[in-house]
């Protein structure tokens, strides 16, 4: 998995850069600089949607201190993802968000 060029942006601004229609994961950690922005640990576990993956972004939030990975995601593989993203041990300092026009099932 090749990594995204890191853009600087607020959580709220990324917020509106989603497309409503689409669906998205998005997973953030807290980092000491913007070089840190390493997923290494679920890298595995990314490799299994890569072809659910249409897009990934790498934001970095000054002010929290924050780095956020937004997956963009195959809406009709999107359930399964979400569980498969809850059923595995994502690090302690990882937190999952998930954005969709519908309800996860």
């Amino acid at each position: 998995m090749t990594s995204p060029q890191t853009e600087t942006a607020s959580f709220e601004e990324i917020r509106e850069t989603l497309d409503p229609e689409c669906s998205y994961i998005i997973l953030e950690r807290a980092v000491r600089s913007e070089e840190d922005r390493d997923f290494a640990a679920i890298t595995p576990l990314l490799s299994c949607f890569e072809g659910a993956i249409f897009d990934r972004r790498l934001f970095y939030d000054r002010g929290r201190g924050c780095v956020s990975l937004v997956l963009k995601l195959d809406a009709l593989r999107l359930d399964g993802i979400v569980e498969e993203f809850l059923s595995e041990a994502l690090p302690r300092d990882i937190t999952c968000y998930v954005y969709a026009h519908r309800k996860v099932e």
